[in-house]
């Protein structure tokens, strides 16, 4: 089972987010080895930092850019700049 340490930051006290990241963190878990058989996702302790560049409020929607930012970081792939991700996952994969 999983073991290592995982922790957020930079929600504040917005529970919509906080749940979304979780959600993310869980589909990662779940299905890690779906993006690459090479993930070692118990080998690895994973710290989340959301920061709203923006100034206009944390969006609830945060669920799909975290599980991919999830997958950049412990494949070591950074993601193309100036991409912006739109939506969110549900823990049973769905997007919208």
């Amino acid at each position: 089972m999983y073991s290592r340490k995982y922790d957020k930051s930079g929600l504040g006290s917005n529970p919509k987010a906080k749940e979304a990241i979780q959600t993310a963190f869980n589909y990662f878990k779940a299905n890690a080895k779906s993006v690459s058989q090479g993930i070692p996702i118990k080998e690895r302790d994973y710290h989340l930092h959301v920061q709203d560049l923006t100034g206009v409020g944390m969006s609830d929607d945060l669920a799909l850019a975290a599980f991919l930012s999830l997958c950049s970081g412990v494949l070591e792939k950074p993601v193309q700049e100036q991409t912006a991700i739109l939506g969110t996952i549900t823990i049973g994969g769905s997007i919208s």
